[in-house]
């Protein structure tokens, strides 16, 4: 009976090396690990090897794609949120990606993706773009801690007992 390639594991560009018991293993770059992989059509798919960075947290093994080119990676989601007194509000969120066969040689190296939902397709980030968005961000939050010790120094000013509410209220209705 002749051997289905749709079922056989395969590898994609993972240079081997012989193991000590003579059969070939595959040599992973650092920072990555093989993981199952689900492809193909519904009815017709294969589990095959792939590498996989170790920050990715992607389920490839559930997350079925048609085709090993359509496989991406996908770090965990870093929020940058806005505390308010409705509640709080997603301001922008980032996270690490990888697409090894994008048409983009910038996506077949790692980047960071960021997107504030104003725009369709979100940032591409370099990493020292975002080093430069960190050391914005600690000038920032240093102002911003400035405002907030400014308004908790002044806030007490301006709050008033209720009992002087109250001889305020009569002065101004002409009854004091």
């Amino acid at each position: 009976m002749a051997h289905s390639a749709i079922n056989t594991p395969i590898v994609s560009a993972i240079p081997v090396q012989p193991s000590a018991a003579g059969r070939s293993l595959p040599v992973l770059k650092p920072g990555f690990r093989l993981v199952p992989t689900l492809i193909g059509r519904p009815g017709n798919e294969a589990t095959v090897w792939i590498e996989c960075p170790e920050w990715c947290t992607l389920d490839h093994a559930n997350d079925r794609q048609i085709a090993l080119e359509d496989v991406w990676h996908s770090g965990e989601f870093v929020d940058l949120e806005l505390p308010h007194r409705g509640g709080t509000e997603l301001l922008a969120y980032f996270r690490l990606g990888l697409d090894p066969y994008s048409r983009d040689a910038d996506k077949r190296r790692t980047f960071v993706y960021a997107e504030d939902g104003t725009t369709p397709s979100g940032y591409y980030m370099e990493p020292d773009h975002l080093d430069a968005a960190a050391d914005r961000l600690e000038v920032t939050a240093a102002q911003l801690r400035a405002l907030a010790r400014a308004a908790r120094a002044t806030m007490h000013d301006t709050d008033s007992d209720p009992d002087m509410d109250e001889a305020l209220r009569r002065v101004r209705e002409g009854r004091a």
